[in-house]
């Protein structure tokens, strides 16, 4: 394993760079940076082929936890401030000069369906 956070992991197998979506079950999306964007440009340089995004487990990501999202409301700035970063991390995944690869299985619903793909969820 090379980088995690609260609910991703970052690791190689090769050549192929993983990020896990890592939050079981269903791997809710706590934060819609699911990994800060200095790390995954610090993956991606370590010179990996290409990177493959995947939940741990049965399924790929439900999507946002809407308990934290409820809680997240009641501070307005932060939750901007959290869906720009997530944005921003979107934005540079659809930037990457590798082919990002989206390992889907079980449930894929709301951000979840966002993650690997920006550019065609708008």
């Amino acid at each position: 394993m090379l980088s995690s956070s609260d609910n991703s992991v970052l690791r190689r197998d090769g050549d192929i760079g993983i990020l896990e979506l890592n939050n079981p079950p269903e791997n809710y999306l706590t934060h819609p940076e699911v990994v800060s964007q200095e790390a995954l440009k610090e993956f991606v340089d370590s010179g990996i082929a290409g990177l493959v995004v995947t939940g741990v487990g049965r399924h790929f990501s439900a999507g946002a936890n809407p308990e934290i999202i409820i809680k997240q409301a009641y501070h307005p700035e932060k939750l901007k401030h959290n869906l720009i970063r997530g944005r921003q991390l979107l934005d540079f995944i659809s930037t990457l000069n590798i082919p990002v690869v989206a390992a889907i299985s079980g449930v894929c619903f709301g951000g979840g369906l966002r993650l690997p793909f920006p550019a065609i969820s708008g």
